[in-house]
């Protein structure tokens, strides 16, 4: 189970946040090696002058220590760099992963990984795993995440290190009814167990559905409105 710092910029934020239904993950560096630039310091910055000039804002900033939420995930932030109708911008989730000197930069990517692999497990919007991971290259050709794209196979490690915190993390359980029956399979999240909604409800003769307006999962019964 991963430990999520609210640091959510305010209300009033003088850059607009629209409306957003995640369907990827984009992944960052800070391009920001010096000390001290960690993900606290990254959150202060998105509340300067200097940030709102740039026009930009994002989702999580991960250091070796912290990982540091700033938006809501129903809210999209301005990081992709591929303008007001871009993917990039509009439908992912931005992470940045700090670079100071200062920090275990191999940790930073641990826990980054660690983040990935806990939005798929909770963000059913999100295109299947790889495909939802991207990197901000994709959106505007910028040369980011450099740290990863810089080091040879570092963007496949990085994917593998997702892929081994979701396979570690979902140790399968058998999920019964009362009777004894076998519903579903689930996972243990250390002393919790987790069950996709959609393999329950269906277990159940439920019907869900994605509300796209809203972001939200609706559950009915077959031929209920």
């Amino acid at each position: 189970m991963i430990t999520i710092i609210p640091d959510m910029l305010p209300e009033n934020h003088p850059l607009e946040s629209l409306p957003m239904t995640p369907r990827y993950i984009t992944i960052h560096d800070t391009a920001n090696p010096a000390p001290g630039a960690n993900a606290e310091m990254h959150g202060r910055y998105m509340r300067s002058q200097a940030a709102i000039d740039r026009e930009v804002m994002w989702h999580f900033t991960v250091d070796d220590r912290e990982i540091r939420q700033h938006l809501p995930l129903n809210r999209n932030g301005w990081h992709a760099g591929d303008g007001w109708y871009g993917n990039g911008n509009r439908q992912s989730i931005a992470i940045e992963i700090c670079e100071n000197a200062d920090g275990d930069r191999a940790k930073a990517e641990s826990n980054a990984a660690a983040l990935v692999a806990h939005l798929i497990r909770t963000q059913p919007s999100l295109l299947p795993f790889p495909e939802c991971v991207v990197q901000h290259n994709r959106w505007s050709g910028k040369d980011c995440p450099r740290v990863l794209r810089g080091r040879p196979g570092g963007w496949e490690a990085f994917l593998s290190a997702v892929a081994a915190q979701l396979s570690e993390s979902r140790r399968q359980v058998p999920v019964r009814d009362p009777a004894g029956r076998l519903l579903c399979s689930g996972w243990l999240e250390e002393n919790t167990t987790v069950v996709p909604l959609r393999a329950l409800a269906e277990a159940l003769g439920l019907v869900v559905e994605w509300e796209q307006a809203t972001a939200e999962a609706r559950l009915r019964w077959p031929g209920g409105a």
